[in-house]
């Protein structure tokens, strides 16, 4: 087993009732099947914020991390994930 955690802060936290989710995979995954995984356990009002309207593409303001690294600079949305990673998702329009 792979275990991985999610973390979502601002607005995501008080959206989604927690601000830590761990998940238990088979084996390494990427992050767009961590994206499969995770909208089918979040709640509706985050997953309205998460994902775009009945896709699992994430909103335009969304900024994602491997471990404190921003997707843009490793594998985007296939950067492979492994036992003890963070992901972390910010909305970059989250109030001041």
């Amino acid at each position: 087993m792979v275990k991985i955690t999610v973390r979502l802060l601002a607005t995501l936290k008080s959206l989604a009732g927690s601000e830590y989710f761990t998940l238990n995979v088979e084996s390494p995954i990427t992050l767009k099947e961590l994206l499969e995984k995770l909208s089918g356990i979040v709640g509706d009002k985050a997953k309205e914020r998460l994902f775009k309207k009945g896709s699992i593409e994430l909103q335009p303001d969304i900024l994602v991390l491997v471990n404190d690294v921003e997707i843009g600079v490793l594998n985007g949305l296939d950067t492979i994930l492994k036992e003890g990673d963070v992901v972390s998702f910010l909305p970059t329009v989250h109030g001041g």
